[in-house]
């Protein structure tokens, strides 16, 4: 078995990111990728999960760009997330 796929979406409408979720998750079963996919519903769920090093390394991290307080930009230059990623 290969290497398990680590996906985490962080965006603060439900809706895409479950659509987003289901879509990954449909291609990756297709493919007969393993995987894990962690949810978050704000730039500061995600900013705080690094920082306690909550957060595995992730293969592909898919940010919301307008979010209401820390933005997608925001969190992709917060500099303790990003040497995980």
């Amino acid at each position: 078995m290969g290497e398990i796929f680590r996906l985490a979406i962080c965006d603060d409408d439900d809706g895409y990111a479950e659509r987003i979720q289901a879509t990954t998750e449909n291609y990756l079963k297709r493919i007969g990728q393993e995987y894990a996919i962690l949810r978050f519903s704000s730039g500061e769920e995600l900013i705080d999960a690094c920082e306690q090093a909550k957060l595995p390394e992730v293969h592909l991290l898919i940010l919301d760009v307008e979010m209401k307080q820390i933005n997608g930009i925001e969190v992709k230059n917060f500099s303790t997330c990003a040497v995980g990623f």
